[in-house]
């Protein structure tokens, strides 16, 4: 609210602006003077602003001024429930499509030499594996591991399926990464420096926006079931003791 009283008085009340888009904004006030009363609306365009002014009625009434607050705010609901959100809405599938296709290249390249270096470590996957389970009280086995976008992997269960290769690890944000995991186990135990996981043998990043991301796991390690989640640049440390589940917990 900013009030100016000189010769003249006027008293404009409004909110901030609102913004559609990161070039684009707009606002609307409710101006109350001795001239009368009138709706003020301002729209940002990059680094121009426009204002418009709208003459309600040249009476000074304050019953006739709140009646007109009230009707803005209520005008203002609407058109950003109407306008401004199906407007941010198709204004961020724009972008997604754009980043898409900008990261599409990328993405079927690092793809595919994640998956090379996978089929070149298949012995090695499988030994690893073999060693491990042909330990007496148990050695380190990874179960499922997947990794991707931050908020989807969190919502992923031991029992959910993994994504198909293709569209669907697009689809689901988040790919399967059991075997380049079990592939990094020496001796019942896993170690990874800070760095991103993107990086390593048999991962890539399947995010369309280079979103933050994650990686789960759930593992055996004497024969119980362990699991946890890293952010992308935490190292990791298996086995902890703190990972253990509880034979009622949630996988």
């Amino acid at each position: 609210m900013v009030c100016s009283i000189f010769l003249r008085w006027s008293c404009e009340i409004g909110g901030g602006r609102i913004y559609v888009h990161q070039n684009m904004s707009w606002n609307i006030a409710v101006v109350w003077s001795d001239d009368g009363i009138y709706l003020k609306l301002k729209v940002g365009r990059g680094g121009h602003r426009f204002v418009i002014p709208v003459l309600m009625c040249e009476t000074s009434s304050y019953k006739v001024a709140l009646s007109t607050i009230g009707a803005t705010g209520v005008l203002v609901a609407l058109f950003q429930m109407l306008v401004v959100r199906p407007l941010k809405k198709q204004y961020l599938r724009k972008k997604k499509e754009e980043a898409f296709q900008r990261r599409s290249g990328d993405i079927t390249s690092s793809r595919k030499h994640a998956d090379e270096a996978l089929d070149l470590l298949q012995n090695s996957i499988q030994r690893s594996r073999e060693r491990e389970e042909g330990i007496e009280q148990g050695g380190l086995i990874i179960v499922k591991a997947i990794y991707g976008a931050e908020q989807k992997v969190a919502n992923v269960k031991l029992a959910d399926p993994l994504p198909i290769q293709g569209q669907q690890e697009l689809d689901f944000g988040y790919i399967d990464v059991t075997n380049a995991m079990q592939y990094m186990v020496e001796n019942s135990e896993l170690h990874l420096f800070s760095n991103s996981k993107s990086n390593l043998t048999g991962f890539w990043d399947p995010t369309l926006l280079n979103e933050d991301k994650s990686l789960k796991i759930w593992y055996l390690f004497r024969k119980v079931m362990h699991s946890c989640t890293v952010l992308d640049f935490d190292p990791v440390e298996l086995p902890l003791s703190t990972h253990r589940l509880q034979p009622e917990s949630s996988l």
